[in-house]
């Protein structure tokens, strides 16, 4: 015979998938963070990277005229995966679990004006063509400002995760008080 407290349970685990299905993309989507330290003629790009390891991220940076990159790969970066193609003006990373990565360029202006970064979560890329160009990030645009870069780097939290994990959180202290009144409490 079913109860009216068996349906309540049943609903309360229907719930509980839902929410863990609502949160776990949530909790697993990378983050990151361009930021632009000038020293003299140069400026040094740091790339911090707020994700749960394991992870792989593709990060691929245009770079305006005015600046360039040294003759040398080792005075450019330390990261251990880079690419640059000087004549495009681009440098590329292949970061996996990686919490930051950097380079150095030389150059007049301010690092931010005229940058365009763009970065993939490569472990959420499909091999469809298509599909994989719309889940590309970009950071910033030809005419981005430092409050812009900041507004597109927050726009890319996931919103809700506060919410989820509230929801959550009250769909499991449900989920206990209708067990331990099946179970029949603290009765001996």
């Amino acid at each position: 015979m079913k109860t009216a407290i068996h349906r309540t349970g049943l609903i309360l685990a229907a719930l509980l998938i839902f929410h863990v299905c609502c949160i776990l993309p949530a909790a697993a989507a990378p983050i990151v963070q361009r930021e632009v330290a000038p020293s003299g003629g140069a400026v040094t790009v740091t790339y911090t990277i707020d994700a749960e390891e394991p992870f792989a991220i593709g990060i691929v940076e245009s770079v305006p005229e005015g600046w360039t990159f040294a003759e040398t790969d080792n005075a450019i970066s330390a990261a251990p995966h880079f690419e640059i193609d000087r004549d495009g003006r681009k440098i590329a990373f292949f970061v996996c679990d990686e919490k930051e990565v950097s380079y150095t360029l030389t150059g007049t202006g301010d690092g931010i004006q005229g940058f365009v970064t763009e970065w993939v979560d490569l472990c959420e890329l499909s091999p469809d063509l298509k599909e994989g160009k719309g889940r590309w990030n970009t950071l910033g645009a030809s005419s981005v400002s430092s409050v812009n870069l900041q507004q597109e780097t927050q726009a890319q939290k996931s919103p809700g995760f506060g919410i989820c994990a509230a929801l959550l959180g009250c769909a499991l202290g449900a989920g206990a008080i209708a067990l331990r009144q099946r179970t029949g409490g603290d009765e001996a």
